[in-house]
């Protein structure tokens, strides 16, 4: 009987991961995953699978795309939703990485004054903005871009942290502190609860 629910266990498992295979194909960001250590390479669709299921945390990719509550910075155009969901993934593992201090709108209101003095300062204002900004509560992190995601910036929150993530998309001064301000609004306007 052991041996028998081993063997239907097994069976059922590849069942599962052949379905998600078509699934996973749909994520045509893989070896962007892959170049920023996120994924390990591989050439063979069960292993980009597993590997995917893994990055993500979950049991199916099947509903990755319309699981986050976000608000994103985009252009115009259509947008790859798996490759966005993947791009923000990588965001919010981050921002794990990250420790700030319990938000504090107060605080954040205070700050403000000091980023805008890093407007001016075209080198390594990026350490000093997310220092500043995790004194207040708020990750902000720095994803590069992901092809065809259209998305200059994002906010969210993950359970009472607030993530800023921002990519350098054609690396203009001007796009980019336009991007983290519009998010910073969203963060201190809206709240968590929005």
């Amino acid at each position: 009987q052991k041996n028998y629910d081993l063997i239907s266990a097994r069976i059922a498992s590849e069942k599962r991961l052949t379905e998600e295979m078509g699934e996973a194909k749909k994520f045509k960001c893989y070896s962007e995953l892959v170049s920023l250590g996120c994924i390990e390479s591989s050439n063979d669709w069960k292993t980009k699978t597993e590997n995917l299921l893994k990055f993500f945390g979950v049991d199916s990719l099947l509903y990755i795309p319309t699981t986050e509550k976000v608000a994103f910075r985009q252009a115009t155009g259509q947008f790859d939703q798996h490759s966005l969901a993947a791009w923000l993934r990588c965001g919010e593992l981050d921002a794990k990485k990250i420790q700030t201090q319990p938000f504090d709108k107060k605080r954040v209101k205070k700050i403000i004054p000091e980023i805008k003095k890093l407007t001016s300062h075209p080198e390594g204002f990026g350490s000093k903005l997310q220092e500043l900004c995790a004194s207040s509560g708020i990750a902000v992190v720095y994803t590069p871009y992901f092809k065809n995601t259209k998305v200059n910036g994002s906010a969210r929150w993950i359970g009472d942290k607030a993530i800023i993530q921002l990519n350098t998309r054609g690396a203009y001064a001007d796009i980019f502190w336009f991007t983290f301000f519009h998010e910073l609004g969203h963060i201190v306007l809206h709240g968590v609860k929005e």
